[in-house]
């Protein structure tokens, strides 16, 4: 499954921009139907279980990187 990572200031802002790509995507790609969202990809943090990051830790994830990578 693709993994889109979502970098943003507030959780708000991480399902403002979230629900917007997805409703570009349907609208932009013929075949695509809404209920087949969930089985093409998912929106994630740069940490493992979370589904967004912050601007504010971004330092912090920086250096996690390697951590980070070793995930995928």
């Amino acid at each position: 499954m693709i993994e889109f990572v979502v970098i943003v200031e507030s959780s708000a802002d991480a399902r403002t921009a979230t629900k917007l790509a997805d409703r570009t995507l349907v609208q932009k790609i013929d075949w695509l139907d809404p209920e087949m969202l969930q089985h093409l990809y998912q929106w994630s943090g740069l940490e493992a279980g979370t589904e967004n990051s912050c601007w504010k830790n971004i330092n912090q994830i920086i250096a996690h990187i390697p951590q980070i990578f070793d995930r995928i």
